[in-house]
């Protein structure tokens, strides 16, 4: 619900926005008023017809949508075509076979593979592996983040949820607990925080600034 409420932010700042997505449940439910810009369906044929109408976009955020998308690459590249040039693609995704996940399982501390969510998710991603599929296709990387490393808790054999879900709430709730601390202080320092953690390769989920300057 977060990416909802941005994009109302960005709409009611006078920001010409569009919002894609399969459905428009939560925004009808919520936010009723900004359906009218919300473009709702099969979102690669949705970038279709932002491309036929010629419309052009500054930025574009991509919030954890690689992860259930069938043809990822196909979808980056159709961003390039309703981008100005200078462009920007922010990109959320949950930070998946990562140094720690492989690392926690080499040291017994999990076996099944919790990250992987079949039918739901069909496509997985790290801060390397993103960084290197977006310069691959013409975008050039120029900042990154991460969220709290959650899976911390997974070297604790006491609050191992990789293990027992049932402790999965209590990570979550010090993850957040945690979080807030950071966040409440001074906002440079943590953002180097956050930043650290995504070039350290930590975090649950990572969000990365990449820059596009026209197809050469």
């Amino acid at each position: 619900m977060q990416e909802k409420a941005f994009f109302k932010k960005l709409l009611d700042e006078g920001i010409d926005a569009v919002g894609l997505d399969f459905n428009d449940y939560a925004i009808s439910k919520f936010n009723p008023n900004i359906a009218q810009h919300l473009i709702k369906g099969d979102i690669l044929k949705s970038i279709d017809t932002i491309i036929n109408s010629g419309a052009k976009y500054e930025v574009v955020f991509v919030n954890h949508f690689l992860e259930h998308s069938t043809r990822p690459k196909l979808f980056l590249l159709k961003l390039k075509d309703i981008l100005t040039s200078p462009g920007y693609v922010i990109i959320s995704a949950p930070n998946d076979f990562s140094e720690l996940q492989r690392e926690l399982k080499i040291k017994g501390h999990y076996s099944k593979d919790y990250m992987i969510k079949y039918p739901d998710h069909l496509y997985y991603v790290n801060a390397d592996s993103l960084k290197n599929l977006l310069n691959e296709i013409g975008f050039q990387f120029l900042d990154g983040i991460a969220d709290f490393p959650i899976e911390w808790f997974i070297a604790n054999p006491h609050s191992n949820y990789g293990r027992d879900e049932s402790l999965g709430k209590g990570a979550h709730n010090a993850r957040i607990f945690l979080e807030t601390l950071i966040n409440q202080k001074n906002k440079m320092l943590a953002l180097q925080f956050w930043r650290s953690l995504f070039n350290l390769g930590q975090g649950r989920s990572i969000a990365a600034i990449f820059e596009f300057q026209g197809n050469k």
